[in-house]
């Protein structure tokens, strides 16, 4: 049965991705929110 080892492997890189793209979103929402507090 690989096709159901790929079906949870590919789960697997999905969750990792979201919470990759989630942090990278996260972190340039914080640089910009400083940057623009030092701004102002």
């Amino acid at each position: 049965m690989p096709w159901l080892l790929q079906g949870r492997a590919s789960q697997i890189l999905i969750k990792v991705g979201l919470l990759t793209v989630s942090r990278s979103l996260a972190s340039r929402y914080l640089v910009v929110a400083l940057t623009q507090g030092a701004a102002l």
